[in-house]
């Protein structure tokens, strides 16, 4: 089988996994001399049918939701690095707080943008006397209008905000975990996160062994990730034998009987 170019593997979770692979490729080399350092021989593992579910938890706040009586929110600031995990549009989100109610389900949940905790038009913070919330109907964050331009570049923030149920009971200043659920599958095919090689965000490799003990490099098309699975949407089938990690080239393997080796990231 002939030698691959280097590449080094990480699980492929959204667009944004370009960070993620960076940090890899740096904690995979080794010394100066280019070694790999931490390589281990790879399992071979089947892909697995089953249901699948990917989430994002967010640290969040529990506070009054305006206009609506004796109504609630669970507020969570999103770093911009998270958004790459995050649909435009969300569904379905549950809360938990701690020494609290049960963990329950949003009434609505929506992602939006808003003015920025301590800026100049701050309403979501109480500095105003103002804050904002979410509308019973259609879900959507209502009361603090995105600011534009170079405002918008400085001061504003991304929130999830959650309407908590009328029959949950939680109290302003609450701290809670908001689980955004960003993909639900009752039946996907799925491999280990690292056995995919990225090429794109929904296109990547995986090393499928055949029936002679043959290794097959194929080409897959993948979907969501929960960072420990990744759903493939075409080029690997329901039980066949990958690599749960992909092989790299050894750039210390020197030549003779040693040349062309390969090593398996951890």
């Amino acid at each position: 089988m002939a030698a691959r170019s280097q590449r080094v593997v990480v699980p492929l979770v959204s667009a944004g996994a370009a960070v993620l692979i960076l940090v890899v490729l740096m904690l995979a080399k080794g010394g100066s001399d280019g070694s790999v350092s931490d390589a281990v021989e790879p399992r071979t593992v089947p892909a697995e049918r089953r249901a699948f579910t990917a989430t994002v938890p967010l640290a969040a706040t529990v506070d009054v939701n305006p206009g609506v009586q004796s109504s609630f929110a669970v507020t969570a600031r999103v770093d911009p690095l998270v958004l790459y995990r995050l649909p435009d549009r969300l569904s379905q989100a549950t809360v938990k707080i701690a020494g609290g109610p049960p963990e329950f389900s949003c009434a609505s949940v929506a992602l939006a943008t808003v003015p920025a905790l301590g800026s100049n038009n701050d309403q979501s913070s109480g500095a105003s006397g103002e804050s904002f919330g979410v509308d019973e109907e259609t879900g959507e964050v209502t009361g603090a209008p995105a600011p534009t331009g170079r405002q918008a570049e400085a001061t504003a923030e991304t929130v999830v905000r959650c309407l908590v149920p009328p029959d949950v009971r939680v109290f302003p200043g609450l701290r809670a975990e908001l689980v955004v659920i960003t993909a639900q599958l009752p039946d996907a095919i799925v491999v280990p996160a690292g056995a995919v090689e990225p090429e794109s965000a929904q296109t990547g490799f995986v090393t499928v062994v055949d029936d002679d003990d043959n290794e097959v490099r194929k080409a897959v098309k993948v979907g969501a990730s929960n960072g420990s699975v990744v759903v493939i949407n075409e080029g690997v089938a329901e039980g066949e034998l990958v690599l749960d990690r992909v092989p790299i080239q050894d750039p210390g393997s020197g030549s003779g009987s040693d040349a062309g080796a390969r090593s398996f990231v951890r």
